[in-house]
């Protein structure tokens, strides 16, 4: 789920799956989706002075991310605010990320509680369909 202007049509936006890892002290974000083929993507994430922060370094001038944990239950979910530039043009994005596919009722609710404190509207949610096409491919190497 997620709050915020949809990039494309909200019915036909998918969320496919992201896979985190530590490595040298860095958080590593492989994700997986499909556009017109599947798309693999591995970004870095560093940790910055406040907790729960952190600038994703996205290579190919694709720009950085923002990004601060809102809520979690450190378990199955946690809500995120995502700040970043597209076409020079500030953007704020909150999502909701879980473990899984299942839609968790509680983590549903942080996600709006949290979202409507942050000045998001009804309007503004978009429930992101399951996309399993791209899944397997976070098991191989990347």
């Amino acid at each position: 789920m997620k709050a915020g202007a949809p990039a494309k049509d909200p019915e036909a936006e998918k969320i496919g799956g992201v896979v985190l890892q530590l490595e040298n002290g860095s958080l590593i974000l492989t994700a997986a989706h499909y556009e017109d083929h599947c798309v693999v993507e591995k970004t870095t994430a560093t940790k910055k002075v406040v907790p729960g922060t952190f600038t994703i370094i996205r290579e190919g001038g694709k720009g950085n991310k923002e990004v601060q944990v809102l809520s979690t239950d450190y378990k199955t979910y946690a809500v995120m605010d995502i700040h970043f530039m597209m076409d020079n043009v500030s953007h704020q994005v909150m999502k909701l990320y879980s473990r899984s596919l299942d839609h968790n009722e509680k983590a549903l609710e942080k996600f709006h509680e949290v979202a409507q404190e942050h000045g998001f509207k009804e309007p503004d949610f978009h429930l992101l369909k399951n996309d399993t096409a791209c899944v397997t491919a976070l098991q191989g190497p990347v």
